[in-house]
């Protein structure tokens, strides 16, 4: 008798000659059908053992993974497209890249999905210069394998070209979240502490890719009813449909709710929809969703296991008199990890229950009101005064198997089937679409939390600018508050119960008066006006390459930007686009902080002079800012909180006690009201200002903030008081001699005192080459 052949023998002849086997094969004998892959076809087949021999002995040949330039026709039809190109042409970021790039994705594309499908740990390198696409690639793999990795927790390190390591989780919002990221890159930013975490996913060098089994204690939530309905009773109200085909399946189950309830005008539901940024809406949010839309909220949730039910109440302070009929109120039920409308139906228990013997009654098939039976025999029937209410109809419509449970490709198809709204620099959205609602700018008080009390959470660089050490924050923190106790604030502001600049600074504007009578708006309103807001260019002389020996000044904008802040549009925007008033009084608040700045620097304090600076240049920049999909969260033990909350870890780190660290979330609600029309103030502001100037003098070169001209030019602007120390004058930065520039960022010069000067050129770059290689181009 032959011996048995060892399990990963076998496996490894089914993966030589290109079939994949599942992670539990295991053999028996040369008979068994294995149901394997094909990856010729990519077709699922059975197989056994005798029949791969008997293909192989009939010149099947050893699997080779498709390389995307073989076969590659010099004239391509549409019939003789290879794979490669059909894939690429799926890819809006992808398709209009070279050939040559399309094929290094697709290489990417593959490789990355074939380690997923083994599902065992491994390692990627991403290229310098094509590593936004290789991640695109590994993205689509990951859609393309998550059927099969639904019973892992998959943790992804990232280690960028700086050796900065990040941790993510691969989940359906964290792919949403890249790809929204990458697809932003080129998005114009004001610098806040998110930053880092764009700067880490842009400049990724290696990821290492680590399969982690789910605990079966932790419940996977779907955000959506996990059942497909094989009845005739129409559930979509109820968000509960036929087919996974159907395309309000792809909706938030909260927001599906909302649409149904008709409590909400046209605007309200779609400035809802903009504002919900995952399927998954948890109870919490509800608060804030009460809040926003002036309603109440009645939130029940069904306990599966016991059949008990809790509730909440959110916003019942909108309520008024509950009699009122015209009051505004929803009420909701969770059952299932899914939200619906709790109301009765018009289905009775005797429907569900009888259910075929009614539809095979000659007397019920057509009968408007059968599914309000209550009793029936052959000679009678009566009809039920109510039905049930939805939480008991689906529960004995699953135990009837009217309901019946998606299946893993259902499931995994609908799960990554969602598409949060994305909304870019400009405001534009698939459902920002909204005339848009405004509300005056209110600004809270920062709340002391004594979780980050008692555990020491220290402010870091995002606070201060810069990167503290551990010993000095308490030092620091005096001094920042000393200058803020100065300003003649309403209100005392508490600096340590802030960690990030921008958002001290929004309390400092509030409690000084700057944002009186100033609304907040969203929709077209902010999008039209944000439209308006251009930012300045980096220009040289004609927009072209730029040559001179002459002694030129580079001349630097004392404050840029805040020179010119000047007001805040006050009430609201009429259809024009006009505002009713101005406040002035942000300009003499960045006049008292620039002071101070200038003050602390006098007295060696750079870095107050530092956080100084980083709070004004915060002031306006916040007005544009984009909607804060990102929560950080300080936790004593990672492991547990990104286990609890899963769905919605983006990335965390370790402090070095190994247990303790900080952990990004995406937010599932993210109302996002600005405030453009201080933004374009500031603008319109700083154009005129330098549009002023150039016609002053002959501009050679401009750098937003800074310009360069001839010596003449810069004593005119000496002698008419635009130069010195003050706000919104000019200090000189640089005095060259010779200057060479070939494009907007990239020159060489040579300074008054001979020194030779690289700006975004390496200095072993030969000097005297690159000034021939400008002249040649003029």
């Amino acid at each position: 008798m032959p011996k048995k052949l060892a399990t990963q023998f076998v496996k490894d002849q089914f993966e030589k000659y290109g079939y994949t086997v599942p992670d539990d094969f295991s053999y028996k004998n040369n008979v068994t059908h294995y149901k394997v892959i094909d990856n010729t076809t990519g077709r699922h087949i059975s197989l056994t053992y005798k029949q791969l021999q008997y293909r192989i002995k009939r010149g099947r040949a050893e699997y080779i993974p498709p390389n995307p330039f073989m076969n590659l026709p010099l004239t391509e039809s549409r019939q003789s497209k290879p794979s490669f190109k059909r894939w690429a042409d799926q890819q809006d970021e992808i398709k209009n890249l070279p050939p040559e790039q399309q094929f290094n994705a697709y290489n990417f594309y593959n490789n990355a999905l074939l380690k997923l499908l083994k599902k065992k740990d491994f390692d990627l390198t991403f290229s310098e210069n094509e590593s936004t696409f290789e991640l695109l690639a590994f993205i689509e793999a990951a859609k393309k394998a998550s059927l099969k990795l639904s019973d892992f927790d998959i943790k992804l390190t990232l280690t960028d070209i700086h050796g900065n390591v990040d941790y993510r989780h691969l989940n359906p919002n964290t792919i949403h979240f890249l790809t929204n990221t990458l697809n932003d890159s080129d998005m114009a930013r004001i610098t806040d502490s998110d930053d880092a975490m764009f700067d880490s996913i842009l400049y990724i060098q290696t990821m290492h890719v680590e399969f982690i089994p789910n605990k079966k204690s932790k419940r996977i939530v779907a955000g959506f009813f996990p059942y497909i309905n094989k009845s005739d009773i129409d559930l979509k109200r109820y968000g509960v449909f036929n087919s996974i085909d159907e395309e309000d399946i792809n909706d938030s189950c909260l927001i599906h709710a909302f649409k149904c309830s008709g409590i909400l005008t046209t605007d309200e539901l779609n400035m809802l929809k903009s504002f919900v940024t995952t399927r998954i809406v948890p109870q919490t949010a509800l608060k804030d969703i009460a809040d926003l839309l002036k309603i109440h909220i009645n939130c029940k949730v069904l306990y599966e296991d016991t059949g008990k039910l809790s509730h909440e109440d959110y916003g019942e302070e909108y309520d008024g008199d509950s009699q009122n009929a015209n009051a505004r109120r929803i009420k909701l039920i969770i059952t299932n990890s899914h939200y619906l409308l709790n109301e009765r139906t018009n289905i009775s228990e005797c429907y569900i229950k009888r259910y075929d013997e009614i539809n095979n009654d000659n007397r019920f098939k057509n009968h408007k009101r059968k599914m309000m039976l209550q009793k029936f025999d052959p000679n009678r029937y009566s009809f039920a005064k109510k039905g049930l209410k939805i939480h008991r109809l689906l529960y004995m419509m699953i135990k009837q198997g009217l309901l019946v449970p998606m299946s893993d490709k259902q499931f995994s198809t609908v799960k990554w089937s969602f598409k949060p709204s994305t909304i870019d620099f400009n405001g534009s959205s698939e459902t920002q679409l909204w005339s848009g609602i405004s509300r005056k700018v209110w600004v809270g008080d920062k709340k002391d939390t004594k979780y980050k009390r008692v555990n020491r959470v220290k402010q870091t660089q995002h606070f201060f600018g810069y990167k503290p050490d551990e010993g000095e924050v308490d030092d620091r923190l005096n001094e920042l508050q000393q200058v803020i106790d100065s300003l003649r604030l309403r209100k005392h502001v508490n600096v340590r119960l802030y960690y990030k600049f921008s958002e001290l600074m929004q309390k400092i504007i509030f409690e000084y008066g700057c944002y009186d009578n100033v609304y907040e708006l969203s929709g077209n309103e902010a999008k039209s006006i944000r439209n308006e807001c251009v930012f300045p260019k980096i220009k040289t002389f004609n927009e072209k390459p730029f040559y001179s020996n002459e002694k030129l000044y580079y001349i630097d904008l004392n404050g840029a930007y805040m020179s010119a802040v000047k007001y805040i549009p006050t009430g609201k925007v009429d259809s024009e686009g006009n505002f009713e008033g101005k406040c002035t009084k942000i300009k003499l608040l960045i006049e008292e902080l620039y002071e101070a700045r200038i003050k602390a620097k006098k007295e060696g304090k750079d870095k107050l002079a530092t956080t100084l600076k980083f709070l004004m240049t915060s002031s306006w920049g916040w007005s544009i800012r984009r909607p804060k999909v990102i929560k950080n969260h300080y936790v004593k033990d990672v492991n547990t909180y990104i286990e609890t909350y899963a769905p919605f870890v983006i990335k965390y780190k370790y402090n070095k006690d190994g247990f303790s660290g900080f952990v990004d979330t995406i937010n599932p609600f993210v109302p996002h009201f600005t405030i453009p029309q201080f933004a374009r103030s500031v603008l319109n502001e700083f154009k005129s200002k330098i549009d002023k100037i150039k016609k002053l003098v002959n501009v050679y070169y401009e750098n937003i903030d800074a310009i360069l001209i001839n010596e003449s030019d810069y004593l005119k602007l000496n002698e008419l008081g635009y130069i010195g120390d003050e706000l919104g004058q000019f200090k000189i930065e640089h005095i060259f001699t010779e200057i060479a520039i070939k494009s907007t960022k990239r020159y060489v010069a040579t300074l008054d005192n001979g020194t030779k000067y690289y700006h975004c050129v390496k200095d072993t770059v030969d000097y005297n080459e690159f000034v021939n290689e400008v002249k040649a181009l003029i």
